[in-house]
């Protein structure tokens, strides 16, 4: 399993994901609609694990909430093809077909906001531990930064409310904590 924060992350991407709040996708700085709670569910099931295969029994199991028809796997590709036509060009290269699922591929940490706060939280801890204050509350504060409402807020599925979101507000919550205690030294004896 590959941590979010391994992405090289000094890259500027055309394309842009985002999970922290309603679902966001960017080309070249302009919105791509995901028509459809389906293929917005399968794209935030892939986007959970970038640049892994997951499953298209796992990803059924997202759709269908526990509860897969006999066509699941039929229906699954169709959705995958819509979902890439729906990403137009950038579709075909970025979502590959495996012999057991799908992968998603993300190519630095810009290109996917959760993996860009988890590596900031990660910079800004590294900071804390090395008694840099500014890059700490640099960090953490631009990790914060990319929250921009209620994760998946548009995203209708049981699955990502039992799983991803409460991981997201934890991990929230711990970056909020290490803010504020990055602030402390800074706040006792000045800049």
């Amino acid at each position: 399993h590959r941590d979010l924060h391994s992405f090289p992350t000094r890259r500027s991407s055309d394309l842009r994901f985002g999970l922290l709040g309603p679902l966001l996708v960017e080309h070249n700085g302009y919105p791509v609609d995901v028509p459809g709670q389906k293929k917005k569910a399968l794209l935030v099931a892939l986007l959970a694990r970038p640049n892994q295969v997951v499953t298209a029994r796992e990803l059924a199991d997202v759709l269908w909430n526990g509860k897969p028809p006999a066509s699941a796997v039929t229906t699954l590709r169709s959705h995958v093809k819509h979902l890439r036509r729906s990403l137009g060009r950038i579709g075909p290269e970025r979502i590959a077909t495996y012999p057991s699922g799908y992968l998603i591929r993300i190519e630095d940490a810009t290109e996917l906001d959760i993996a860009a706060f988890t590596d900031g939280i990660h910079r800004g801890r590294a900071g804390m531990l090395d008694n840099d204050w500014p890059t700490a509350i640099g960090e953490l504060h631009a990790a914060l930064a990319l929250w921009r409402g209620r994760p998946l807020a548009d995203v209708h599925a049981d699955h990502f409310r039992r799983t991803l979101i409460p991981d997201l507000h934890r991990i929230r919550l711990q970056a909020e904590l290490w803010y504020t205690e990055a602030m402390t030294p800074v706040a006792v004896s000045g800049p």
